[in-house]
């Protein structure tokens, strides 16, 4: 879907390019006779306006003239300004292929389909309605800008980091366009967000929430800087309040998180000095801030209320995010400080237009700051309806429905997709919305597939991103499993983070005869007939309970910058135990996921099956519950026999006796496949199967340490070349630490 409402069909492309059509002399800045050089005082802008706006959307763009082929050579203001956003481009012009450089050429294009591809990441959509102005840039004779090209992905590269070149017209013609760029201030509009919340608050169906009865929330009065509890407020009065996401600062002094009174201290950070204005001036009252709103000093209250951080920002009627900076002492741009502007305008008043170079969009900038790299901020921002971004350079705005960022003016009101008659052609949000991450669904697999593939990518978002303490690893993502227990049909559950569907959630049971009939959910379906749940539900009708549980366990750590670091107070075979990227296996949706057909298979959490994992899992929502219980995972299974595997000394790899490579993906430091080979076959290591994914299976590498095993590793083979003959005869159970 298009981030404006009025660009989703197929175009023609027949655009002539060829100088010959094109090249037009006329007096388009005639007004600028004086700054520019002779080459750019021939250009005719005027020209490519009305030829863009009658004509269909080439990728080629159409050219307005050639320029010299180094433009930051010149005094030019034209010139400099080319150069600046166009500097990839304009390199590539001055190559050493030809001495005398390709012809440089100065092309107009439709600005809509490339400031698409930059919102969606390369998304390909296409557009048929030119609601916006164009935009200029320098390119090669020979530059291809066909989608996919070599070129053209340079190009948007460049356009990624460096921003447009947009070609505005009168204030009056300008009112009638969909969008067009806007001229920073140095400070921050109000009236911007303003704008944006009030079409989110009057347009949006997927932003609202029913009014619920809510835990009491410690909230900031803005006004009074006083601390009140909404447990005083009548219960008949709905307080709209701001919530806060920002980076703490390096040293946590206990004395800063005591109130000796429910009064504000004098000397705030900077960023929550800021946010205080900011809520003021967008006319609410109330502000949730972490450090003030959370009582640090009683462990049990403050364990309830980091429980229910999901809520506080769900609830939030805004969450305003500090991107910028390191910490809390380096405010929000704009507020107090001013930003350093960045735009260059050359105005034409005689034939009313304006040359205007736009900041590249946010996205980067958000990906790569500080905020985004906590563990806390992840589910603060995805579980919030409405995020208002501070940047380096300018506001993002996103809630569940839409998105917009400041250097770009959109008319909202006039768009299609604000009348009922549309609803099928919402502005998506791109960066945080967990929405976008559940595609329609028809069916039990699919839809379960779905909500697995969304645990999964949370999951994996949320693990590139580093906490300051390890006992947080699963607290500080519980905000995104509890909404995920929550899908209803097939809520995912989870064992210390690791996902997995129970039958209880297709076949409810009263309470004495729960536990029942499950114990054969967590064994083979290939040796036990009763795997599947007696029911009627056509969803859960021979369903592989253990083979989604053991696609849980098929995690692996991906090559990185960050290195690998055990979390020793967390299970080794969960996720949550690590800290590194990772990922799981790639599924589609007619992936065939399936556990053990060679070995049987059976897991608990205890040797003796006192606590069994459908037991456990009626209290894993709640990680200090989960805390006191067990943390070991006994499987019992056959593992793979060290004969079965053998190494390549002239690859450096492993390989089955049967043919076909064993990937190896360790998690231990200066593991490689030559060490693990010689400790599997003294039996120090050993290999259990997990689950098969099409023709690929998963296995474990665990590592024995006294009397637990502990996981060190995946291994990923073709599961063609694993054979009956590859498993030990013997079956045990392996206690998983």
């Amino acid at each position: 879907m298009s981030p404006f409402p009025s660009i989703v069909e197929t175009v023609n492309r027949a655009l002539p390019t060829t100088p010959q059509q094109t090249r037009r002399r006329g007096s388009s800045l005639k007004s600028l006779l004086s700054p520019l050089c002779d080459i750019c005082r021939q250009l005719d802008l005027g020209q490519a306006h009305s030829t863009l706006a009658y004509r269909t959307y080439c990728p080629e763009g159409i050219c307005l003239g050639k320029l010299q082929n180094d433009p930051a050579s010149s005094k030019c203001p034209l010139c400099q300004a080319i150069a600046q956003v166009c500097r990839e481009t304009c390199l590539v012009a001055q190559g050493p292929a030809d001495p005398y450089g390709p012809l440089l050429q100065l092309r107009a294009f439709h600005l809509l389909p490339y400031l698409h591809e930059q919102w969606y990441q390369g998304r390909h959509m296409y557009i048929d309605d030119q609601s916006s102005d164009f935009f200029v840039a320098a390119v090669p004779s020979q530059f291809s800008m066909v989608p996919g090209s070599s070129d053209r992905a340079l190009f948007n590269e460049m356009v990624s980091k460096r921003g447009f070149l947009v070609y505005n017209r009168d204030a009056d013609q300008i009112q009638r366009r969909t969008l067009t760029t806007r001229l920073m201030s140095t400070h921050f509009d109000p009236c911007i967000a303003q704008n944006w919340l009030r079409i989110c608050i009057t347009h949006h169906d997927r932003c609202r929430i029913p009014r619920h009865p809510h835990p009491e929330l410690n909230l900031i009065d803005c006004r009074s800087r006083q601390v009140l509890n909404t447990s005083k407020v009548a219960p008949d009065v709905e307080l709209d309040y701001v919530a806060l996401s920002y980076v703490w600062g390096s040293s946590m002094d206990p004395s800063d998180l005591s109130l000796s009174t429910s009064r504000l201290p004098r000397d705030l950070p900077s960023v929550i000095e800021d946010a205080i204005k900011v809520v003021l001036k967008l006319g609410y009252c109330y502000l949730w801030i972490d450090k003030y709103c959370i009582n640090h000093h009683d462990k049990c209250k403050k364990h309830e209320q980091l429980m229910h951080m999901g809520h506080v920002y769900k609830n939030a009627v805004l969450t305003i995010i500090a991107a910028a900076g390191h910490g809390e002492s380096y405010g929000l741009p704009g507020v107090t400080s001013a930003r350093t502007p960045r735009q260059i305008s050359f105005k034409n008043e005689g034939d009313g237009y304006e040359l205007r170079t736009t900041l590249p969009l946010p996205h980067t900038s958000i990906r790569e700051s500080r905020w985004a790299s906590r563990g806390w901020t992840y589910q603060e921002a995805i579980l919030s309806r409405r995020r208002l971004v501070f940047t380096e350079d300018q506001l993002y705005f996103e809630c569940n429905s839409a998105s917009c960022c400041e250097g770009f003016d959109i008319s909202f009101d006039n768009m299609p997709c604000m009348t009922k008659n549309n609803p099928e052609e919402p502005i998506r949000s791109c960066l945080f919305s967990l929405q976008q991450l559940l595609p329609i669904a028809s069916g039990g697999k699919a839809a379960r597939l779905s909500n697995f593939l969304t645990y999964t990518h949370c999951a994996e978002q949320y693990s590139k991103r580093t906490l300051t303490f390890d006992h947080d690893s699963l607290i500080a993502f519980s905000g995104i499993i509890r909404v995920l227990e929550s899908f209803r049909p097939f809520p995912v559950r989870h064992i210390w983070g690791v996902p997995f569907f129970h039958p209880d959630d297709d076949n409810p049971v009263d309470n004495q005869t729960k536990y029942a009939q499950l114990f054969p959910f967590w064994r083979s379906p290939a040796l036990a007939k009763n795997s599947a749940p007696k029911s009627h539900s056509p969803n859960a009708e021979a369903f592989d309970y253990l083979a989604y549980l053991m696609l849980g366990l098929c995690w692996r750590h991906v090559s990185s910058k960050k290195p690998v670091r055990r979390r020793h107070d967390l299970p080794s075979w969960s996720w949550t135990g690590w800290e590194g990227a990772l990922t799981w296996p790639r599924l589609s949706k007619d992936s065939d996921i399936r556990s053990s057909t060679w070995a049987e298979t059976a897991i608990s959490l205890a040797s003796d099956s006192s606590e069994s994992v459908p037991e456990l899992y009626h209290k894993s929502t709640d990680a200090h519950l989960l805390a006191q219980s067990n943390k070991s995972l006994h499987i019992r299974t056959s593992a793979i026999s060290p004969a079965a595997f053998v190494f390549d000394e002239l690859s450096c790899s492993l390989a089955l006796a049967t043919g076909g490579r064993a990937e190896l993906y360790p998690s231990k430091d200066e593991l490689d496949a030559l060490k693990v080979y010689r400790r599997i076959q003294s039996g120090r290591y050993q290999v259990i199967k997990l689950a098969t994914v099409d023709e690929t299976t998963y296995m474990m590498l665990i590592k024995r340490y006294r009397n637990a095993y502990y996981r060190i590793g995946t291994m990923v083979v073709e599961d063609l070349y694993l054979t009956y003959s590859l498993f030990t005869i013997q079956i045990q159970i392996y206690r998983l630490r």
